[in-house]
């Protein structure tokens, strides 16, 4: 009995920390994924010379992103819409429409949430000029509410993304400036 009371405690002690250590693990695989889905996207501009997007929204059951290249007829994609195409056709439709290359959708009983800006990335080489990237600098956050804390990813100018903490995540990321 001593032994089953003994076990049944450090059980009780163990469970609530062991959720909260799942939804911080949930958060940042979620904002390393969209730190990986930026690094494609800054690649994808440099092989394909030409705009890249990452839009993001939400509904009710779900949080997403999208990353897609613009097409000439300056497609619009979301990743909310629930039904085929993702992505506006231009009339007549063309090869120069639109084109996902990734869509990823978090459901909201995840607990986790991504809540961003659009962002566009741009790349230019002027001849005899360095690479440069345009577009503004962006900012997407990833809340995993109360038990998993907040993470920001930083994007400016030629550098990565950049992952820190607003809250909960002090030791895995630097504390956000």
């Amino acid at each position: 009995m001593i032994t089953l009371t003994i076990g049944a405690i450090l059980l009780a002690l163990a469970v609530p920390q062991m959720r909260e250590y799942i939804a911080r693990k949930r958060v940042s695989g979620t904002a390393t994924e969209l730190a990986a889905d930026i690094r494609l996207a800054r690649s994808m501009v440099q092989q394909q010379n030409q705009p890249i997007w990452i839009n993001f929204g939400s509904t009710s059951d779900f949080t997403c992103y999208v990353v897609y290249t613009e097409g000439a007829g300056a497609d619009f994609c979301d990743c909310t819409r629930t039904s085929a195409p993702m992505c506006d056709v231009t009339p007549g439709g063309s090869a120069d429409d639109s084109i996902v290359l990734r869509s990823v959708i978090i459901k909201r009983n995840t607990g986790i949430a991504v809540t961003a800006t659009a962002m566009n990335l741009i790349y230019t080489q002027p001849v005899g000029a360095p690479q440069t990237f345009g577009g503004t600098s962006a900012e997407a956050e990833v809340n995993g509410g109360s038990l998993g804390g907040r993470v920001k990813l930083i994007l400016s100018g030629l550098t990565r993304a950049t992952i820190c903490s607003l809250a909960g995540h002090t030791a895995e990321f630097g504390d956000c400036p």
